[in-house]
């Protein structure tokens, strides 16, 4: 019976340790049983949804604010914003007043503007590059035109042909532009007819003038320049020669020569033989012109100028100045020519 006590005093003295582990897995269950039922909604509870988020607030328009018309009878809205219109019954522009609508464009800087259909007459006034003139008459081959008016007068007068351009087809002028023997004839007629009474007489003398202003057949000219020294360089006197060929047979008249600087080129003198007429005119920024004109030269003929000029000294090394001359006959197109006169080079060349 002792032995039977001994043994199970043993195996409960190996037994215990084990049991403590157990009593401990069930307390440690126990206690975090209790954790979870502290959290977790109780029994039958029903836990309530998310609430939803608000709706946008709507954002009120602007509103027009009425206001009443003058009776106060009514409320009127307020008036509709105007929508600019485009006028469509603006005046047209107007062409300078005259007779008729043949208009010309000047191309010359400033271009003279004379007494007479020549440079044999004077000058009474200047036209402007740019401006549009009205033609009232012309002389008998269209080389020059009387026109309306001289810049900043009322002052009629003649200009060169060459120097404008005609706003309508150059071959319509003999009907658009009257011959000046045409009106200086009709004036003529007038008075005639006054005196007699007589409507034949005037018709007779219309007729004749008219019959003696058949247009010449134009001269074909050619324009040479040449330069003296052939090499000049800052502050050098150069003579320009201008070499008028007639090559044609028949006789050119009115050959006009026009040559506008550059203001690099300051002018010396200028002379021309062949019963030339020489003009000096000055351009802006201290510019000068030069226009000669020969009232004829024979077919197969020549005629010369020169021209003395002196380089500006602050022209830089590799420069090249360009000068163009304009060279015209009656009845016939004007052209150009030109030369350039060059610096020394900026670098020498190497030679290899």
């Amino acid at each position: 019976m002792a032995c039977n006590k001994h043994r199970d005093s043993m195996i409960a003295t190996r037994l215990r340790p084990q049991w403590v582990w157990v009593w401990g897995l069930i307390f440690a269950l126990l206690v975090i049983m209790a954790g979870g039922s502290a959290v977790a909604a109780p029994l039958g509870q029903t836990v309530p949804p998310p609430t939803p988020p608000p709706p946008p607030t709507e954002v009120p328009q602007a509103t027009a604010t009425p206001r009443r018309d003058s009776n106060d009878s009514d409320l009127q809205p307020a008036p509709p914003t105007a929508t600019p219109q485009t006028r469509v019954n603006d005046p047209p522009a107007q062409p300078p007043p005259g007779g008729n609508d043949s208009t010309a464009v000047i191309l010359a800087e400033r271009l003279n503007v004379r007494a007479g259909p020549g440079t044999a007459f004077g000058v009474i006034g200047v036209v402007i590059e740019g401006e549009t003139v009205r033609l009232i008459e012309r002389n008998a081959d269209s080389s020059w035109f009387r026109v309306c008016c001289a810049t900043g007068t009322n002052t009629e007068g003649w200009v060169s042909a060459p120097f404008i351009r005609l706003n309508f087809d150059p071959a319509a002028v003999t009907t658009l532009v009257p011959l000046a023997s045409e009106t200086s004839a009709v004036s003529t007629a007038v008075e005639s007819t006054a005196a007699s009474s007589t409507i034949t007489e005037s018709i007779t003398v219309t007729e004749s003038v008219t019959a003696a202003a058949a247009p010449a057949t134009p001269a074909e000219v050619e324009l040479t320049i040449a330069q003296t020294p052939p090499f000049a360089q800052q502050g050098d006197e150069v003579t320009l020669t201008f070499v008028v060929t007639n090559l044609g047979t028949t006789t050119a008249s009115q050959v006009e020569l026009r040559d506008e600087f550059p203001a690099e080129l300051f002018f010396i003198e200028a002379r021309a033989a062949n019963n030339a007429d020489l003009l000096e005119e000055e351009l802006d920024e201290g510019r000068l012109a030069i226009i000669i004109t020969w009232p004829e030269v024979a077919g197969g003929a020549a005629v010369s100028a020169t021209v003395r000029l002196r380089i500006a000294e602050d022209m830089a090394d590799g420069t090249v100045i360009d000068n163009l001359a304009v060279i015209s006959t009656a009845g016939g197109e004007p052209f150009t020519t030109g030369i350039s006169i060059g610096m020394p080079p900026a670098a020498l060349p190497t030679f290899q």
